[in-house]
C-alpha cells in the first residue's frame, strides 16, 4: 500500500505570512511528514 500524497506550492510575500504558515504546518503536520521549502538564500525558510 503506497502511502498518501499531496502537494502545494504557493509563494509568500513577507515575514508575517512565513509565519502564519508555520502556524497551519504546526497544526496540520504529522509524524512522519516531509515538508520542503524552496527559495533563494535569505528569503526567510528557517524563520
Amino acid at each position: 500500500m503506497s502511502p498518501a500524497t499531496s502537494s502545494f506550492q504557493h509563494t509568500l510575500q513577507d515575514i508575517t505570512a512565513t509565519a502564519a504558515l508555520g502556524r497551519q504546518l504546526g497544526r496540520i503536520a504529522r509524524k512522519g511528514d516531509v515538508i520542503l521549502l524552496h527559495g533563494d538564500l535569505g528569503v526567510g525558510k528557517t524563520t
